[in-house]
């Protein structure tokens, strides 16, 4: 790793959770890499970038899989009714059926996961800022995970409640 990739996320760890702020910069479609499937399917990789109010921003990759696992961790780590209330409030997007790699379709599913991730992130903000609960500490935690430039794998789903 250089010296500028551990400056960078030093700065991400340091910074207030409460001022995060994501966008949908730009996609990809790729193909799985199963060699034995002859039609592999595809997978539109969404680059999300992360900013902080002082400018500073990265950038990373993530799938509707990947959201979709999200979403069900954050549900699972905590018992704040209010929260998983505002949690489920949320239309989780879903990958489409047919016509993935369309055009017309990967820029409605931009807009969707942005409008989702915008909504997902002030409630988990607002959860963290306001809530005294323990709990909120996992959220905040799980959503640090994922915003982490350097994390390999996105966070799992924990196995049972605390």
């Amino acid at each position: 790793m250089t010296t500028t990739t551990l400056k960078r996320l030093a700065v991400a760890r340091q910074t207030s959770f409460s001022d995060l702020s994501c966008t949908i910069q730009g996609t990809s479609i790729r193909r799985s890499r199963r060699s034995f499937v002859p039609f592999s399917s595809t997978h539109v990789v969404f680059l999300l970038k992360v900013t902080m109010p002082s400018r500073r921003s990265w950038q990373l990759q993530c799938t509707l899989r990947d959201v979709v696992q999200l979403h069900r961790h954050l549900a699972q780590s905590t018992d704040d009714a209010a929260f998983i209330a505002s949690l489920a409030a949320l239309q989780c997007p879903k990958r489409p059926l047919f016509r993935q790699t369309n055009a017309l379709v990967v820029k409605s599913m931009c807009c969707e996961l942005d409008h989702y991730l915008t909504n997902l992130l002030k409630v988990c903000q607002t959860f963290a800022v306001s809530s005294t609960v323990p709990s909120a500490m996992a959220v905040e935690a799980t959503m640090r995970t994922f915003f982490d430039p350097s994390a390999a794998a996105k966070p799992k789903p924990a196995a049972t409640k605390s």
